[in-house]
């Protein structure tokens, strides 16, 4: 177990980004079977309970089946092999980069990490920088597109249609961390039937939705025209 309300002290940058990154490492984890439980709001206790009456799952009401992890760094080490393929950044500048780096966590198996070197307590700076997370992947300086013919116009517009291109489409031309099991068969790497709209945000609403997305290998995205993602 790790609780994440300990994030709501922290500012609205570092609140989003250590969310981000449990709420991606849950999804990992608990892709094949439930793991890793984090609780967040009041309403989890609730839905702790509920489950335990109802022994879902079976191992729920079994002797230290909640093992508190202490820290950020107990609990990257107690499920190393689910994130060893590295960190992918994104773009603080171009907040879309942050759902792109969500879909691409799920596809490639990565931990979205934002790019903020400037901040000493910032995920970069005590995990990327310090070696401890290797980069896998950047979105950092990718979007908007020099070319005007392939660009949309914005930064966000680019993102996402390189999301949909790399993560949707049939052509694997991009990094295919995963294109070897894909080729084949000619599917989407990611999964085309699972869309998640989400707000991005870094204000004191991000904790109303970070630590609860579902990480099928879906894609996320925004739409919200805003001036801080054109």
């Amino acid at each position: 177990m790790y609780d994440l309300s300990y994030t709501k002290t922290l500012s609205p940058a570092g609140e989003y980004e250590e969310t981000m990154l449990v709420a991606t490492l849950a999804g990992l984890v608990n892709r094949k079977a439930p793991r890793l439980f984090t609780p967040f709001l009041p309403a989890d206790d609730y839905w702790w309970e509920f489950l335990k009456k109802r022994n879902f799952p079976p191992s729920i009401n079994e002797r230290n089946c909640l093992v508190p992890l202490p820290d950020l760094d107990a609990l990257l080490q107690a499920f190393p092999s689910f994130w060893s393929h590295g960190a992918i950044l994104f773009d603080p500048m171009v907040p879309a980069t942050s759902n792109v780096a969500q879909t691409a966590a799920g596809v490639w198996d990565l931990l979205p990490v934002a790019y903020r070197p400037e901040d000493p307590a910032s995920l970069y700076t005590r995990y990327v920088q310090s070696g401890r997370l290797p980069v896998n992947f950047t979105l950092v300086g990718l979007f908007p597109y020099k070319d005007w013919k392939t660009s949309t116009g914005s930064a966000k517009g680019d993102a996402y249609m390189w999301a949909i291109d790399t993560f949707l489409g049939h052509s694997l031309q991009t990094t295919g961390r995963r294109s070897h099991k894909n080729a084949k068969h000619e599917r989407p790497l990611a999964n085309p039937t699972m869309l998640g709209y989400f707000v991005i945000t870094t204000g004191p609403k991000s904790r109303l939705g970070v630590g609860r997305r579902a990480w099928r290998e879906a894609t996320t995205f925004t739409r919200s025209p805003t001036t801080t993602t054109s």
